[in-house]
């Protein structure tokens, strides 16, 4: 890739309706971010009223039509991000929230592309078959950025990301 191309970003999150805290940090990335040196994509499970506004404002914002990540919908929207990330020619998933840390892994593994995770939370509403395929698959995620130092202890100390791939980079910074 040469200095004056754009990386190419897709963010991935289960919800793009209103205005909980992942939305907020996604919104004021894509408008603070450096148009000229990257260029964003927003993937959601769920959008709303949101994701109408933010498209509105030029944003691209793919809706992926909520389906289980283990269903045949699931299946037809990986094959439609796979495709996706080849023709947008995506260097780099960003994701949020459960489902999506499981279709960002799953991509970064059949487009051999870094996936980083945004864990957001302390998880403890974290359903028990999410923290058994974290446990399986976390250490093959690039990065873990944690929002607060608290967040990050949590991840640790629940064993689903190694510790030197967690790092803690406050909202807003």
């Amino acid at each position: 890739m040469s200095p004056t191309q754009k990386k190419v970003i897709l963010l991935l999150t289960d919800t793009f309706q209103g205005w909980g805290g992942s939305e907020r940090n996604i919104t004021q990335l894509i408008a603070g971010i450096d148009k000229d040196k990257f260029e964003i994509y927003i993937a959601c499970l769920a959008s709303g009223k949101l994701a109408e506004v933010m498209r509105e404002r030029g944003f691209s914002i793919v809706d992926l039509k909520k389906a289980g990540i283990y269903t045949i919908s699931g299946l037809r929207n990986l094959a439609f991000l796979k495709k996706f990330v080849n023709r947008k020619q995506i260097s780099l998933i960003v994701t949020y929230h459960e489902s999506s840390d499981f279709y960002g892994f799953a991509l970064s593994l059949i487009c051999y592309i870094p996936v980083i995770s945004a864990r957001r939370d302390m998880g403890f509403k974290t359903k028990l078959h999410y923290q058994i395929a974290y446990k399986l698959v976390g250490r093959f995620f690039d990065a873990v950025i944690a929002v607060s130092d608290a967040v990050k202890k949590e991840v640790i100390k629940r064993h689903w990301f190694p510790e030197e791939k967690i790092f803690a980079i406050c909202n807003a910074i």
